[in-house]
């Protein structure tokens, strides 16, 4: 889309924004679902079961704060 010279705003709305707007409508995704990274605890079990397999040390740490920006380059 940019090589036809597309502005790049209008390239955002398209792949990103217009997306975002309609999954937002349901109150269940926002854009700082993944721009803030929270917390890792791989000691977490759902329904009685981890992500760890094969005897994996849990990784456990801090959320690196604000993501990189979704930038179009």
């Amino acid at each position: 889309m940019i090589e036809p010279n597309i502005p790049v705003e209008a390239i955002r709305n398209v792949t990103y924004e217009n997306g975002l707007a309609v999954y937002c409508l349901s109150g269940e995704m926002k854009a700082s679902d993944w721009l803030v990274p929270v917390g890792i605890d791989q000691r977490t079990l759902y329904s009685g079961n981890s992500v760890l397999r094969g005897g994996q040390s849990p990784k456990i740490g801090q959320g690196s704060g604000a993501a990189n920006s979704l930038e179009i380059v």
